[in-house]
């Protein structure tokens, strides 16, 4: 997860429809550093300054389930990112999400993947230790403007590579964009956040209630039906996630939901002609490649994307 440094100006999150925000992310509230605890409205009470051998440094981020804090491992001295559910997020079924995604995500080794270390409880908390990235989100950096060209196929790479391990076994991360990737200051680029999901051999437990999980502007046709999305659905979120470090803008937009679908109905203008400039970076021929892979991940029909992480790595 993300340590940002003092100097980095970090912008306000993207606003979510129906996502729990569980992971480390810019534009967090600074006061919160100074102090982990925070008053619960479940009835379990503040945070407490320790949890297991890991004491809590400072908050790095916060959303509607989950909390991020800077922690040291008391023995070893090792700073690392400790997620635990909020507090006043303590209610049914949250502790048994938090726990699957801690589950998910620890089966997954990759350099392309947010590495979890360790998890524990003590009464009602519940908390997963992962690695601590020093660097920024996507998002952030994009929100100074799109990737040099090169950089941002590099970036595509590294997320199609890390989908391909997922997607071999079996899971599916259901909310792929710029917010969980991150670019870190030794040059890896990493995807994180697995809370949404899903083991493709089991049920569908995070959806079972009907809901429509994910974040609008990168979820996939399917995904926006309340259908059951498949590895398809992650290289819809990779191309979006491509399309907008090339151009630095969405491929489409819309202040609804319904205008979202309205506007997805079409298909978006290639990325070398949203911003001409690719096509001096990349030449001619590499920017229409470029521009035919983006729209095929961006396709409206699953069957004509890229199959899986691993085919879109190929691709690129």
């Amino acid at each position: 997860m993300i340590s940002p440094t003092p100097k980095t100006p970090f912008p306000a999150p993207r606003a979510t429809e129906t996502r729990d925000w569980g992971s480390a992310r810019p534009g967090m509230d600074r006061a919160a550093a100074s102090a982990p605890a925070r008053q619960a409205d479940d009835g379990v009470g503040a945070t407490p300054e320790r949890l297991g051998v890991y004491r809590l440094v400072r908050e790095l981020g916060r959303g509607g389930m989950g909390v991020v804090y800077e922690a040291e491992h008391e023995l070893l001295g090792r700073r690392v990112a400790l997620k635990t559910l909020a507090p006043g997020s303590h209610r049914p079924g949250r502790r048994e999400r938090f726990l699957r995604e801690a589950r998910t995500a620890g089966a997954l080794r990759h350099p392309n993947v947010v590495a979890v270390h360790d998890a524990g409880s003590d009464g009602p908390w519940v908390w997963v230790v992962m690695d601590l990235i020093e660097g920024e989100a996507l998002d952030a950096r994009l929100a100074r403007g799109p990737l040099d060209a090169r950089d941002a196929l590099a970036t595509a790479v590294a997320v199609a590579r890390a989908l391909a391990h997922a997607h071999a076994q079996r899971i599916v991360h259901r909310d792929v964009k710029p917010g969980n990737v991150l670019l870190g200051r030794d040059g890896r680029v990493l995807l994180a956040d697995f809370g949404l999901a899903r083991d493709l051999l089991g049920p569908d437990e995070t959806t079972a209630a009907g809901r429509t999980l994910g974040t609008p502007g990168y979820m996939a046709p399917e995904q926006l039906r309340g259908e059951d999305a498949g590895t398809a659905a992650d290289v819809f979120g990779l191309g979006v996630t491509l399309y907008e470090a090339l151009t630095g803008a969405a491929p489409w937009t819309g202040d609804s939901l319904g205008d979202l679908r309205r506007a997805m109905s079409t298909p978006p203008a290639p990325p070398s002609a949203r911003a001409p400039a690719l096509r001096s970076e990349l030449g001619p021929g590499l920017a229409r490649e470029v521009d035919a892979f983006v729209l095929r991940c961006l396709a409206s029909a699953p069957a004509a994307r890229p199959a899986d992480g691993g085919a879109a790595a190929a691709a690129l």
